[in-house]
């Protein structure tokens, strides 16, 4: 009567009796079945939009690190080359050609971690493949620690390292992604000590596979 429109769902059996036909008309306000729906749309519009902005900000956030990364490798590289120069010059003392190979080590596990920014599509995928190679665990370990050991000595730490007699002198794995899991743990290992030292001990042993090692 006062003009408002309602949604009705209409409902019209009809059967026979005799010679009359009968029919029964039944009518259902649907206004909350209808609000529902709507409302479910209205959410599922919502969802969309956000999986939308979120899809091109992942885009924008890949193509930031693969751009950031394009310019971070240019100076490193650079420095990687003049330690390669310093390393080639037979003049250096002992102590300065320490030095130059720690430079050297550290600008190698910087790129590892570059090389995986560049291929962030494949991290976010977990298809990381690794790079199977012989390698020294001891010298991994000793270019870590190493490349640590100032910033500790700033705040006042001692650096310590504990290395088995057994430790195998070679071994078939991914140096470089190792090392950069070594300078997380002992990065970490400075930041939080207020005092003290932070000792890095090694321990390996033979795994029940045939030519294989853990190391601990």
């Amino acid at each position: 009567r006062d003009g408002r429109t309602s949604p009705v769902e209409l409902t019209i059996p009809v059967w026979n009796d005799g010679d009359d036909n009968t029919a029964s008309v039944i009518i259902r306000d649907i206004r909350v079945r209808k609000q529902a729906e709507e409302h479910i749309r209205a959410q599922t519009e919502a969802l969309v939009e956000a999986k939308t902005r979120a899809e091109a900000a992942a885009r924008a956030k890949s193509e930031f690190l693969a751009n950031m990364s394009h310019e971070l490798r240019t100076p490193l590289n650079g420095m990687l080359g003049h330690a390669e120069l310093l390393l080639d010059d037979a003049g250096l003392t002992p102590d300065q050609r320490r030095s130059a190979e720690r430079i050297q080590a550290a600008c190698t596990a910087l790129l590892t971690v570059l090389d995986d920014v560049l291929d962030f599509s494949r991290i976010e995928a977990g298809r990381i493949a690794l790079e199977v190679h012989s390698f020294s665990p001891r010298r991994v370990v000793e270019d870590a620690v190493a490349i640590i050991r100032g910033v500790a000595e700033n705040k006042g730490l001692q650096v310590a390292l504990d290395l088995p007699r057994d430790l195998p002198s070679a071994l078939l794995g991914d140096e470089n992604r190792l090392r950069q899991i070594l300078l997380n743990l002992l990065n970490n290992g400075v930041k939080f000590t207020a005092i003290g030292e932070v000792r890095v001990t090694v321990a390996a042993r033979p795994a029940v596979e045939a030519g294989r090692h853990v190391l601990r």
